[in-house]
């Protein structure tokens, strides 16, 4: 049974709470994306999850997140904060996306926050890496010029 206050404050940090959305494989209906200033992306076709008790699965803190999407397989890992902002304006082409939550980048802030894209909005913010927030896998197929 899940903890109502536990809930409530993941609420508030991170939007609405959505259970098993998506498959457990993130790789499965991923999407190659061509992105301005990236390049050929694959984005996976769903959020990173885990098994950690007591915390809802689609949310975890930054080390987590990290480990991860690095675990999804070779290439594989959170987009930075840079690659979000230009992935953002692509929202509607990434299934199982939440709209309504943040999401971990794996751009550091300092040594205790990282940033995140707030959806919606698409906000860039900082938050403490032990923060609750989604996490979503990409790698990079083809890198645009510099």
């Amino acid at each position: 049974m899940r903890n109502p206050k536990f809930s409530v404050a993941l609420l508030i940090f991170c939007g609405t709470l959505l259970f098993g959305c998506g498959s457990d494989d993130p790789t499965t209906a991923a999407v190659k994306l061509t992105i301005d200033g990236i390049g050929e992306i694959e984005i996976a076709g769903s959020d990173i999850k885990h098994s950690e008790p007591n915390i809802p699965s689609g949310l975890m803190n930054w080390e987590t997140a990290n480990q991860k999407a690095s675990a999804v397989g070779p290439g594989w890992r959170l987009p930075t904060i840079q690659e979000w902002e230009k992935i953002y304006f692509r929202q509607s082409e990434i299934p199982n996306l939440s709209k309504s939550d943040a999401y971990w980048s794996e751009s550091e802030y300092d040594s205790d926050a990282a940033y995140l894209i707030n959806f919606p909005g698409g906000a860039k913010v900082f938050t403490g890496k032990l923060g609750y927030c989604r996490a979503r896998a990409i790698r990079i197929l083809k890198s645009s010029p510099q």
